[in-house]
């Protein structure tokens, strides 16, 4: 290979190393290459192939006259130009393999450098964000303690986006935080005043927290005795994991709204619209719910116990799992309700209607169920020990493993209602209505009745039960 062409590959080389070394032409962080920097390395190349010439060259004759030194030196003439050429390949081989290693070195280099002013690039991003969040968060805590209603419902709103442009969970929290301690300093009316849930800056506040994701929270949000009575909320409000002890919401339009794991101990809700509300888990022990609606309300797991539910209607209820011992249902309309392993022990259902209701291994001991209505219902295995029946009507109920000891169903109708192994004598004693009950072969018959073999019904005499 003639002396120029391999003269030219070692500089290329040795320029490609500089363009890489020297790429960067902004302020580096400590330990960056700078053109001045690029500068020098040009110059050491251009040291380095002048001394790759000046070594190798005669280093190159050397190698080629030791590998003709066997042959006789009348005949290393013809010989000694592809010698001197293939030392010079082989010793430029290894000078461009090096600067290879060299080349590959410093573009990792560049590029760890690189990535380091990225990063550094990212941080200061990050911070100038957080600036101007902390900047929009002074402004709207500022404008939300204002005099003018127009600036505080701005200021509210202007926190719900902050929330929302931010990535933190930590922001996300504190809007929160601070929107409940404006509500319970501005939601609470004396007696006989105008609801404060008609406030504009009280309605956008609360508006704000049912738009929230509550897997954000940081803590439950606690809005305790506050008063939003007459509260209008749109279909699917989130209200999931606030405490709301004692607080009041009397005539509130809560219809479809998302109570999960909620906290409404003692709270009022009198008149206050439900349909269709989730209430899986929440707490409602003493609640006052009288005249409101619950129809098809979902409170799967919830804890009713002493809460006050006259006459309210719960059609097509979800109560399966529910707590509701001492609660008082009354006249209360519970039809296709899902009671299914409820407990509702010393539960008062004087006149309820639980038509078709589901009450599968419920325990309703000791509970009040005079003059109620469970037609067609499924008691499967429900535990009804020492409960009161008086003239309750079981027409067609589902009763099979029922466990009726120390019940007092005087004059209950049991027609049609099947109650296989179940024990009839201590129903029959206890001034039931057994005529016409569906029972077992094998069931052991108060005296005076008999099984028709053909219908399986027990087919009664005489009532000779006390009355």
């Amino acid at each position: 290979m003639p002396i120029f062409v391999e003269v030219t590959l070692i500089a290329v080389a040795g320029i490609r190393l500089t363009l890489v070394a020297g790429s960067s032409t902004e302020e580096p962080v400590k330990g960056q290459p700078t053109f001045r920097y690029a500068v020098v390395v040009v110059a050491l190349i251009c040291a380095g192939v002048a001394l790759v010439v000046a070594i190798f060259w005669p280093f190159a004759d050397l190698v080629a006259r030791h590998d003709l030194s066997s042959i006789p030196r009348a005949q290393q003439g013809s010989q000694i130009l592809a010698a001197l050429d293939s030392a010079r390949d082989q010793l430029f081989q290894v000078c461009a393999g090096v600067l290879a290693v060299l080349g590959f070195y410093y573009t990792a280099r560049g590029f760890l450098l690189t990535r380091e002013q990225s990063e550094l690039n990212r941080q200061t991003l990050e911070l100038s964000v957080q600036g101007q969040i902390t900047e929009r968060f002074s402004r709207a805590v500022e404008q939300i303690g204002s005099t003018k209603l127009e600036v505080r419902v701005g200021g509210i709103y202007a926190l719900e986006r902050l929330a929302a442009d931010s990535a933190r969970e930590y922001d996300k929290s504190v809007v929160v935080d601070v929107i409940s301690a404006f509500l319970l300093s501005h939601a609470h009316s004396p007696a006989g005043a105008t609801a404060h849930s008609s406030l504009p800056d009280v309605n956008a506040a609360i508006t704000v927290i049912a738009r929230r994701n509550p897997s954000e929270d940081i803590g439950k949000v606690s809005l305790p005795r506050i008063e939003l009575n007459g509260l209008r909320l749109a279909a699917g409000a989130c209200l999931a994991n606030i405490d709301f002890t004692g607080a009041v919401l009397s005539g509130a339009n809560l219809a479809g709204a998302d109570f999960t794991n909620a906290i409404l101990d003692d709270a009022d809700l009198s008149g206050a619209d439900l349909r269709g509300a989730i209430l899986a888990g929440a707490s409602l022990t003493g609640a006052r719910l009288s005249d409101a609606r619950l129809n098809g309300a979902q409170l799967p797991g919830a804890d009713l116990s002493g809460a006050h539910l006259p006459s309210v209607p719960l059609i097509e209820a979800n109560l399966s799992r529910a707590v509701l011992v001492g609660t008082e249902l009354a006249g209360s309309d519970l039809t296709d309700a899902d009671l299914s392993d409820a407990n509702l022990a010393d539960a008062d259902l004087t006149g309820a209607t639980l038509v078709r209701v589901k009450l599968k291994d419920a325990r309703v001991h000791r509970a009040r169920l005079i003059r109620v209505h469970l037609n067609g219902a499924d008691l499967t295995g429900a535990v009804l020990a020492d409960a009161q029946l008086a003239a309750a009507d079981l027409a067609g109920a589902v009763c099979v493993r029922c466990d009726f000891s120390g019940a007092k169903p005087y004059d209950a109708k049991f027609e049609e209602a099947d109650l296989s192994e179940v024990d009839l004598l201590g129903l029959h004693a206890s001034g039931a209505r057994l005529a016409g009950a569906l029972i077992s072969e094998d069931a052991r018959l108060p005296p005076g009745c008999r099984r028709d073999p053909q219908t399986g019904k027990l087919v009664e005499r005489s009532v000779d039960g006390p009355r």
